[in-house]
């Protein structure tokens, strides 16, 4: 009987041990769980072999569960390129939802999509290293393949007014090859999309119209903006029509609102 009575003590106490090490363990797996080591953006991501995650979820909404390195298909709104950090990265809109995609894995790399064509991507989450910390691991949107499904207004209008725009600068400012050429095709955008009755007449009364631009570098309510001052170019004189405001920080493009004295952001 007093064995009996041991062994059952002993049983009792190895099942204790074993569930505060099931417990311990547990707590461990949740200090190293992916989503602790994520961004914001992505603090979605899964590994697949830890959940059952639907397939049927492309439309790259950062509230939804995907699968790491599983192909998505999407039909996406380009936006730009911006090569200047330590990846090539492509940013594109969902929606009103915009998205960067690193595009290294592309192998030609030569994409000349313009703003508001529609592509078809073909996209996955997967890991990246951080750029200064080679030890650190952290998740971006990479881009597979892409294709292009439809001329937007940009290249439509590329088509109809053919002289180029003009755009100039001060001579102490020093702005690169790649980011004039960003804004260059920005403001092929916004006179393509503007709801603007005078930008509108300009463009259709090509004969008598030079876009141009000026450009400059602005302060504002704590936030630094690339200016541009679209004009018709007259020869001798120019009158500003429109003056648009790019953040140097996320490049969101506002149209200001003179009588308000506000931004009001351009889709």
């Amino acid at each position: 009987m007093k064995i009996l009575l041991l062994l059952s003590l002993l049983s009792m106490m190895l099942s204790c041990i074993r569930q505060g090490n099931s417990g311990q363990i547990k707590d461990r797996l949740a200090d190293s769980s992916v989503s602790s080591h994520v961004s914001p953006l992505l603090s979605q991501v899964v590994k697949s072999d830890t959940a059952d995650v639907k397939p049927n979820r492309p439309d790259m909404d950062p509230n939804l569960q995907v699968s790491l390195e599983k192909i998505i298909t999407d039909t996406v709104e380009f936006v730009d390129f911006n090569d200047d950090g330590d990846y090539f990265l492509c940013s594109v809109k969902k929606g009103r939802r915009k998205f960067s995609l690193v595009y290294d894995l592309i192998s030609d790399r030569k994409m000349d999509f313009l703003r508001g064509d529609t592509l078809e991507i073909k996209w996955k989450r997967d890991s990246i290293r951080l750029a200064g910390d080679e030890e650190s691991l952290d998740f971006a949107n990479w881009l597979t393949e892409v294709r292009k499904l439809k001329d937007g207004k940009t290249a439509m209008f590329r088509r109809s007014y053919s002289k180029p725009l003009k755009y100039w600068y001060a001579t102490d400012t020093k702005y690169t090859d790649s980011y004039q050429d960003y804004l260059y095709h920005l403001m092929e955008y916004y006179i393509a999309n503007s709801k603007l009755e005078l930008v509108n007449l300009y463009s259709e009364r090509q004969q008598n119209t030079e876009f141009g631009y000026s450009i400059e570098e602005q302060e504002r309510n704590g936030r630094y903006y690339t200016v541009l001052g679209l004009s018709n170019d007259m020869g001798e004189h120019f009158t500003v029509i429109q003056w648009l405001y790019i953040d140097t920080e996320n490049r969101t493009l506002y149209e200001y609102d003179l009588a308000n004295d506000k931004l009001i952001e351009f889709p």
